[in-house]
């Protein structure tokens, strides 16, 4: 629950690497990254595609590969967790036909140095659009 309130956790290492120095984690604000690298370069993709050109495209890491109860590697979990934020920072749409980069993605992939955890970013604006969807629900409660 603290995920869909608060956006994508940051992953806490494996309880065997915990306190293993270079621990693997997942690396969430290069995985964004790279989706909104994926999406400019090749237009409106499929999820399925995003997943695969991201596993392309960087060498994934340990923690990344290793597969969720419910199968899916984190990675995969991490960016479709990830897109419910980048949806909320206005850096992607997701339609039937698949995702896509909108304008204020590119800008916003231009304009940030890659030294910048973009999943910050992301996560800020999806607590922004849900404390605004939580204010307008007071509001129509009080007014009704």
């Amino acid at each position: 629950m603290d995920a869909v309130e608060f956006g994508v956790p940051e992953a806490a290492p494996d309880a065997a690497t915990e306190d293993v120095p270079g621990a693997t984690r997942v690396r969430y604000g290069l995985l964004q990254r790279t989706v909104l690298e994926a999406l400019r370069d090749r237009g409106t993709i499929s999820r399925r595609e995003v997943f695969d050109e991201i596993a392309g495209r960087i060498e994934l890491n340990e923690a990344e590969t290793v597969r969720t109860s419910s199968g899916r590697s984190r990675y995969e979990t991490a960016i479709v967790w990830g897109s419910v934020d980048m949806i909320a920072a206005e850096w992607i749409e997701k339609t039937r036909e698949g995702w896509t980069l909108t304008e204020r993605g590119k800008a916003f992939l231009e304009e940030t140095p890659e030294s910048v955890d973009i999943s910050v970013e992301s996560r800020t604006a999806y607590q922004a659009a849900l404390a605004a969807k939580r204010t307008a629900s007071v509001t129509r409660l009080v007014t009704e």
